[in-house]
């Protein structure tokens, strides 16, 4: 291979141009520095240059973009191959497109394309980088809908969901004008979409798959979103039918991919997680054993993984605690149990949202007594949530420092001494971790743990010192950002602390007041911020959100009501009562509040 170097000059087709020149062959196949050619295309690929027809100057080709978990992100045509010396050529700075004069026909050749699932930063770098160009396009042409239609999908990809909508509704008002245009356009539905269920707007994202789908009664990104509207909103009959057509649309274009012409398809590969929703579906309907069929086409594919594994666990638990729960729950133990951390989290968030009552059940099953006592980190689990405390303490320090879970029985640790309330030790252990060799991510979250356990033992100058820390190592995190309003308020830099709340309101998707004039309206904010985070299902979040609110503003009902609930479930009696105290002295006939006092009577007796 010659390799040919040219100086960047901002303008991606001028490049291509470039390297066109160069080429010699008949025929020129274009690939990118992250692509590769699938291995089974190459005889197809040898054929087609073979048996090409002579009025035919191009071939679209089928791009399968994957994730590197290797679960395929999106599927499209484009021409990629085409004779050498018909005026083949390319137009725009970026998101460049290629002219190929003459007939153009599909083929099955196919391109593994890898370059939107790298590290953040240089996706951040890469987005940044395309947004320049695409601006700098757009003031050229204001009315490009190819280039108001790739700014909604960036803005999209780069986590700014209300650009995304802004600019994918501007490409649709330019499409509506036109005559007739290339099916290609469906495509910015997408971004339309999934940006109004990131903001919570069901009702829009809903209202823009129908249209969508009228378009293209085949587009099955349309399909998918639907179901997922559903079952979010717990529609179940609903969830049923959208996904059923979902899986007839997908056979259908699976057959032929030239059904798709152009069209960005993302939703190919998921199939699995719509199979999960029908389980659950299937469930709130009152079919178990139909639930279970679901929930094992889903279980089988090779993407289905921890994330999804404690997403379906989550979603059983809230519609039916009965046998399909400890069976499913079993099944997932067995295929995680290489990963004992994942299964100490399982089992955590069961009992965060139910209470160890929940786990009895599992924990009496003779297979799950001898799973639970093969390892110390195993073994201190089982102690664990049988609050057997001391126990699970010992066998977690048993876990031997060359073990792979020696960090995350050491992380453990650190919540045992939390519930303990030893929180100058756990400070030690924190410490003691960040001197040795970790993953950013792990330091990341052990640092934010140790500003939590320092806020918590009234050390305010060193929290804020560690949380500046922290800060520097990632800005966008909601749990850096919450601690940066709390750490704020408490040094009295109250308007810092209203700033890095508007910083996560950007973050959760949620809009942002133009001025605040009372506590009582902060404390509201924070309010909304503990419920976006509820929906996130990042429920230590949320307490803490509530607790901030409590500290604005003492007798915030809403947060003391909620507060009062997660301490109930945690059996702390006492704080329990400390909330319903303040909501009862605000509204002595707070239904809510009078309906806990009787669930502490009911658990503990009369309490003073």
């Amino acid at each position: 291979a010659k390799v040919y170097f040219h100086p960047w000059e901002k303008d991606f087709s001028k490049h291509r141009n470039q390297s066109l020149s160069y080429a010699t062959g008949d025929w020129i196949l274009q690939i990118d520095a992250d692509e590769t050619l699938e291995p089974e295309s190459k005889n197809e690929l040898k054929r087609l240059l073979r048996q090409a027809p002579k009025d035919v100057n191009g071939f679209f080709v089928q791009i399968h973009d994957y994730r590197s978990n290797g679960q395929k992100n999106v599927v499209f045509n484009f021409a990629r191959l085409y004779r050498n010396g018909v005026g083949v050529h390319y137009e725009g700075i970026v998101h460049n497109q290629v002219i190929i004069p003459g007939k153009v026909l599909f083929c099955n050749v196919r391109l593994n394309h890898y370059g939107y699932d790298l590290e953040p930063e240089k996706m951040k770098w890469k987005y940044k980088r395309v947004l320049t160009l695409l601006k700098k396009q757009l003031k050229q042409d204001p009315k490009n809908s190819f280039t108001l239609y790739n700014l909604a999908n960036t803005y999209s990809m780069s986590g700014k969901p209300e650009k995304a909508i802004f600019w994918g509704e501007k490409t649709l008002e330019v499409l509506r004008r036109q005559k007739r245009a290339s099916l290609l356009y469906v495509g910015v539905y997408y971004p339309i979409i999934t940006s109004y269920i990131h903001l919570k707007n069901y009702q829009k994202a809903r209202e823009y798959c129908q249209e969508a789908i009228k378009i293209f009664p085949y587009y099955l990104d349309g399909y998918y979103q639907l179901t997922r509207v559903d079952f979010i909103e717990q529609k179940f009959t609903d969830v049923l039918r959208n996904a059923e057509k979902y899986h007839r649309v997908r056979e259908y274009l699976l057959a032929d991919l030239s059904r798709i012409e152009f069209l960005n398809l993302y939703t190919f590969s998921l199939d699995f997680r719509v199979n999960y929703w029908m389980g659950v579906g299937k469930l709130g309907l009152g079919a178990p054993a139909e639930a279970d069929k679901f929930f094992q086409k889903a279980f089988d594919s090779p993407l289905f993984d921890k994330s999804l594994a404690l997403e379906m666990i989550h979603n059983i638990s809230i519609v039916e605690r009965g046998e399909i729960l400890y069976t499913w729950l079993q099944k997932v133990v067995d295929r995680f149990k290489n990963n004992q951390s994942f299964v100490f989290d399982l089992l955590h968030d069961l009992k965060l949202n139910h209470g160890a009552e929940v786990l009895r059940p599992f924990f009496e099953r003779d297979k799950v007594k001898h799973q639970f006592q093969t390892t110390e980190f195993l073994h201190a689990t089982w102690h664990y949530f049988h609050d057997e405390l001391a126990s699970a303490e010992k066998l977690f320090q048993a876990v031997p420092s060359d073990s792979p879970y020696f960090l995350d029985a050491q992380i453990k640790l650190v919540l045992i001494k939390r519930n303990l309330n030893q929180i100058p030790q756990a400070i030690t252990i924190c410490r003691k971790l960040l001197d040795s060799d970790m993953e950013k991510q792990t330091k990341v979250s052990i640092n934010i743990e140790l500003v939590k356990l320092l806020l918590d033992n009234q050390e305010l100058e060193e929290a804020s010192r560690q949380w500046q820390n922290v800060w520097r190592l990632n800005k966008k995190s909601r749990e850096v950002l919450l601690f940066g309003i709390e750490i704020h308020w408490k040094t009295g830099q109250y308007e810092l602390a209203v700033n890095f709340a508007a910083k996560l309101l950007e973050e959760l998707g949620l809009p942002c007041p133009q001025q605040l004039v009372s506590l009582e309206e902060f404390a509201d904010l924070l309010d909304r911020i503990g419920k976006r985070l509820l929906q996130y299902k990042e429920f230590d979040l949320a307490e803490r959100a509530y607790q901030i609110a409590t500290l604005v503003h003492p007798d915030h009902l809403p947060a003391n009501l909620y507060l009062a609930r997660a301490n109930l479930k945690q059996k702390n009696y006492s704080q329990t009562l400390q909330h319903l105290q303040q909501v009862l002295m605000l509204e002595p006939a707070n239904r809510d509040a009078l309906n806990l006092l009787r669930e502490i009577n009911f658990s503990v007796g009369s309490p003073k």
